[in-house]
């Protein structure tokens, strides 16, 4: 589902089929085993979000399949496994 702000020219993916989207020129990608990047297009700056066992605010493991971002712009991070 997609969802589009008039006020701030944003296009916000909800629960995309892919395991990525782009919001405010910024690329968020999830994928299987390698957690989830990030990308900014203005600056060209890319960086990978990874489990640590050390830090309990880390992702609770690589696998990232579906991204979310709710109503207030909070970004969910899922690994939803189907039977």
């Amino acid at each position: 589902m997609n969802r589009h702000s008039p006020a701030t020219g944003v296009d916000q993916h909800l629960w995309p089929d892919l395991d990525g989207f782009e919001i405010a020129g910024v690329l968020w990608v999830g994928s299987t085993g390698a957690g989830l990047s990030r990308l900014d297009r203005a600056t060209g700056q890319f960086k990978t979000y990874h489990h640590n066992p050390a830090d309990p605010s880390s992702l609770s493991n690589d696998s990232v399949n579906r991204l979310l971002v709710d109503r207030t712009g909070r970004m969910w991070v899922c690994n939803l496994e189907w039977p």
